[in-house]
């Protein structure tokens, strides 16, 4: 499935702008959107940037509009999101009590 439409409509932009923008055909937009064609990955790259999404956004394949994961996390938080993605919702609830204390802690 592929997200052209929705993120156009949220963006409030006609499939003619889009299409201006990224410097290719409305038609082209037109055949994404119903599945008749798909873009190409530069395409893709270009339609990623312009939504400031990931393109595993645009295509389904996430429904992440934008991973946490970039060139600006340090390596052990990056170890913290793979952890923390991996804790029962019961153990979540006590990191986030644990995690308020601490918080507390630097304030006093």
């Amino acid at each position: 499935m592929i997200r052209i439409k929705e993120l156009r409509k949220d963006k409030k932009i006609n499939q003619l702008k889009l299409a201006m923008d990224l410097n290719i055909t409305q038609a082209s937009i037109s055949k994404y959107e119903i599945g008749a064609r798909e873009p190409s990955l530069e395409i893709l790259e270009k339609m990623s940037d312009y939504f400031d999404v990931s393109t595993d956004y645009i295509i389904g394949r996430s429904d992440i509009k934008k991973p946490i994961l970039n060139k600006e996390l340090k390596k052990e938080e990056v170890e913290l999101l793979y952890k923390f993605r991996k804790l029962t919702s019961r153990q979540k609830e006590r990191l986030y009590g644990y995690l308020d204390s601490l918080e507390d802690d630097n304030k006093k």
